[in-house]
């Protein structure tokens, strides 16, 4: 008798990337489990293979930066000894060149950078050349031979009212892009660098609806006569030319599933569902993490190739997925019944299959699409992971800060229609005075400060508020009142 041949598909249980083919990779996992150091370790294996890597959402304290810093913590642990050492800790012994891409209203020390950068000699290293007087900022310090410019600041204009300017933005961000890929670079954007919470959502949205059309017209395969030499001479770079992977850490943030922190979040989560449906047509590879399946929309969540399991308590692993804890179950109970009820056995099914609410923070399940089940060891990332202790203005030295005024002509309630702010139109004012009070990722003003601003902002001729020559109470009762009058509407 015979049979019909290639009647099953093959999968590859033993590898979670594969980088000549377009993954969507989620993982869920607990606070302080480890689920930044897969999207690193990700990224960098697939920059490593010549994929052009965008590092573009992260919490607000910069992690998504640290690309671009090592520590040589390798060389320090291995000082140490074994009881000193503490769990996952960062192995980092190298640095990535980043193109850290912010808003037009913020601006760096050049000279912070430029030290950082090596464009500069330290002030240990003049000494060391036989100078005594130091003067900050002097040109003088400038290096003949520069090394790498590890952080590249690039510049791109916020969204306006009925999106303006999109084409322009996207014109820049297409410029930022090419430039990450001839020069190696991991684009990197983080919320932290925008004042107004409208335009890092709405960059956001832009970014991600339109990377399949830059995919498309600037990410095309290199050929042969392109080259001038055969395919199997290309390098890993050259292969994979036309590539991308695209890291998104604090996934839920931007794909809500239903509760909204933050009511600009449906910006990008309209953006990102047509994008994860379609991503492995434009050679887009997506990496996101989250605590809880149910921070996700279902309708993204089922796109993906393989899911990682990082430790999570039981009760945030919806019904689902019981049936991987009782697969894990049944093993565990295999073992048990074949060596025996004692310490010897259960120590052997710990290692062998351990709950997933007992995972160290150097292990995960893998899920495979045809359900396959693999426990694996993620290395750590071979670039400094950002600890707890650790401070971006710190560990760099490179200070930031907000210049100018974020655009106040847009309903950026709506981002829809452009208004003069003014008395009559309340909505708008809020919603600058709730930006200044309360924004992402930075400490927000003091009323009193706030009020000084929008008092300057109106002796230039831009707000007309009716409250001059009054005290700050007078804003802060108005405000009261507005901020309930919004919530209202949202019963």
């Amino acid at each position: 008798m015979s049979f019909r041949q290639r009647t099953i598909h093959k999968t590859n249980n033993n590898v979670i990337l594969n980088p000549n083919k377009a993954q969507v990779i989620l993982i869920q996992g607990a606070r302080g489990s480890g689920k930044s150091v897969c999207d690193e370790k990700f990224g960098e294996l697939l920059h490593d293979e010549g994929h052009t890597v965008l590092d573009i959402l992260s919490a607000p304290n910069l992690e998504n930066c640290y690309w671009a810093i090592c520590k040589n913590c390798k060389q320090e642990w291995g000082k140490k000894n074994k009881f000193e050492r503490m769990e996952l800790h960062c192995n980092c012994t190298k640095r990535h060149p980043i193109l850290l891409v912010v808003p037009e209203y913020v601006d760096f020390d050049d000279y912070k950078l430029g030290l950082y950068n090596g464009k500069y000699y330290s002030k240990q290293e003049w000494a060391n050349m036989g100078n005594i007087e130091w003067v900050t900022g002097d040109p003088d310090h400038i290096k003949k031979n520069r090394g790498t410019e590890w952080i590249k600041v690039r510049k791109i204009p916020v969204p306006k009212a009925r999106d303006a300017n999109k084409d322009y933005i996207i014109s820049q961000f297409r410029d930022c892009l090419l430039t990450a890929r001839s020069e190696r670079r991991i684009l990197v954007m983080n919320p932290a660098f925008y004042k107004i919470t409208f335009h890092w959502h709405k960059t956001l949205e832009l970014v991600i609806k339109n990377l399949g059309k830059i995919a498309i017209e600037s990410f095309k395969p290199l050929t042969e006569k392109d080259l001038k030499k055969p395919k199997s001479q290309f390098t890993k770079y050259e292969k994979n030319y036309h590539r991308m992977a695209v890291c998104m850490r604090e996934f839920g943030s931007v794909a809500p599933s239903q509760l909204k922190v933050d009511q600009y979040e449906t910006l990008a989560k309209k953006a990102l569902l047509g994008f994860v449906r379609l991503c492995r047509h434009y050679n887009i590879s997506l990496i996101g993490d989250y605590q809880r399946q149910a921070d996700v929309f279902a309708g993204i969540k089922d796109q993906r190739d393989i899911f990682i399991f990082k430790r999570s308590n039981r009760d945030l692993i919806p019904q689902e997925w019981v049936w991987l804890q009782d697969d894990i179950d049944a093993k565990r109970r295999k073992i048990i019944e074949r060596y025996g009820n004692n310490p010897r056995a259960w120590g052997l099914a710990n290692l062998k299959h351990p709950k997933i609410e007992d995972l160290s923070n150097e292990y995960c399940y893998a899920v495979f699409a045809n359900n396959h089940v693999k426990l694996m060891k993620i290395p750590m990332p071979t670039f400094h992971h950002k600890q707890e202790i650790d401070n971006f203005e710190n560990d760099t030295g490179i200070k930031w800060f907000f210049t100018g005024e974020p655009t106040t002509s847009i309903d950026t309630a709506t981002g829809e229609k452009e208004v003069a702010v003014d008395d009559k139109n309340e909505k708008a004012l809020y919603n600058l005075i709730d930006g200044m009070l309360n924004p992402i990722g930075k400490k927000g003003m003091k009323i009193e400060e706030c009020f000084a601003e929008i008092m300057r902002m109106e002796d230039s001729g831009r707000l007309a508020t009716g409250w001059k020559g009054k005290k700050p109470n007078a804003m802060r009762m108005w405000f009261s009142r507005r901020k309930k009058k919004e919530q209202d509407k949202k019963k």
